[in-house]
């Protein structure tokens, strides 16, 4: 559910114009969402205003609401400031209180600072970072998530240089009384637009899904990263990150890994792309297919994740005996890629990761409904058998 607080006229090259939403209308719309189907997280993003500032903290507070991101949209990438120097005062003195957490890039973490009265240089190293952070928390929120987008930093030595060396982007967690250095690698793009917006969305999911902070801040850069790693330039300026990354990224297989290792194969044999693309699918192809499409649109999350299960431990489990077994023939094997594919430690982490999810979950279910699941993993086991029996016959 969302209350809109202004529209942009904008693409990928920038804002053209903002128009306002009448901050008693703001209210109207939080009144209606929270008063109707509950919440158990606000997000927020954009405010623009004071007038929408003093709005929303007064609502949040009457609603009782016991869980807030709040993302401080407050400079943009191009360094403008999008929120009016009074409006940085109301956001500071009358939301930030109330958040649970607070995830500020570096220029908006100082500006916060700057409207408090501390002058703070800015940051060229790790250490500086984690004092900028827990000077913010101090100023009211539970948790502080500083974002070291700005500040690239040497992959060897942690400090900000103008060495040529692989970089690192740090976020900073800050709050409860520890503080998290989080680490991961600066990917060059140009599209990254809504990458702020999109990794506090990220976190509320997962804290309304009951993770613990840093588990649901860890979760969330792994979610904004795939999507910078698998974006498309779209437009002329800064795209958007590719939100749709799991739609082929599944917990079970890399499945685009997997198309591009069988086109290549079929290469080997002068088969191309439209050659593959043209021929008629097989009956057990076909029907394999339909039947994961009909559990995945008939059955819950976890029946989908099951159906997998024949080929996540199928393949793991005979590439690594074909792998282990002296043997195996490596040179001039056509599929020796292919056994190399599905012992890869991307591959073995994602049948580890697949197995706990199943079997964490499983505890909890009735045996009636285990019996289902078991039934879906045999029929499942049959189509897998049949896929394969198909090739043998061809």
């Amino acid at each position: 559910m969302t209350a809109t607080t202004a529209l942009t006229a904008q693409n990928t090259l920038g804002v053209a114009a903002t128009h306002l939403t009448p901050s008693h209308f703001v209210e109207k719309q939080i009144d209606a969402c929270i008063g109707d189907i509950g919440i158990d997280i606000v997000k927020i993003g954009m405010l623009a205003s004071s007038e929408t500032i003093h709005i929303v903290a007064n609502a949040l507070r009457r609603h009782a609401v016991k869980k807030i991101v709040l993302d401080p949209v407050m400079v943009a990438t191009s360094g403008a400031q999008l929120l009016p120097v009074d409006a940085v005062q109301y956001l500071r003195i009358q939301l930030l209180p109330i958040v649970t957490l607070l995830t500020p890039n570096i220029p908006e973490a100082m500006l916060l600072l700057k409207d408090q009265g501390s002058m703070i240089d800015a940051p060229k190293s790790v250490q500086e970072l984690i004092n900028i952070a827990q000077a913010v928390q101090e100023l009211g929120p539970q948790w502080v998530l500083l974002k070291g987008g700005h500040l690239p930093l040497d992959g060897a030595t942690r400090k900000s240089t103008g060495s040529s060396a692989p970089k690192v982007v740090v976020d900073i967690l800050h709050g409860d009384g520890e503080t998290i250095i989080m680490e991961t690698e600066r990917i060059d793009s140009n599209n990254t637009h809504g990458t702020g917006c999109s990794l506090a969305s990220a976190v509320a999911c997962n804290l309304a899904q009951g993770y613990e902070m840093e588990k649901a801040v860890r979760s969330a850069n792994a979610y904004v990263q795939a999507g910078i790693k698998t974006n498309e330039d779209l437009g002329k300026g800064s795209g958007p990150i590719n939100h749709f990354h799991s739609a082929y990224t599944l917990p079970f297989a890399p499945i685009q890994n997997e198309l591009r290792l069988h086109l290549v194969y079929c290469e080997q044999f002068g088969l191309s792309r439209d050659a593959v693309e043209d021929e008629e699918e097989s009956q057990a192809c076909v029907a394999y297919i339909r039947y994961m499409l009909d559990i995945g649109h008939s059955e819950d999350w976890l029946a989908l994740q099951v159906a997998f299960v024949p080929c996540l431990l199928g393949y793991a489990e005979i590439a690594r005996r074909l792998h282990d077994d002296p043997e195996t023939r490596r040179e001039d094997n056509p599929y020796w890629e292919w056994i190399r594919a599905y012992v890869d430690e991307d591959y073995v982490a994602t049948v580890k990761t697949g197995k706990e999810l199943i079997e964490r979950h499983a505890v909890n279910l009735s045996p009636h409904r285990i019996q289902q699941l078991a039934k879906i993993v045999i029929q499942a086991t049959k189509m897998e058998i049949g896929f394969w029996d198909m090739g043998l016959q061809a």
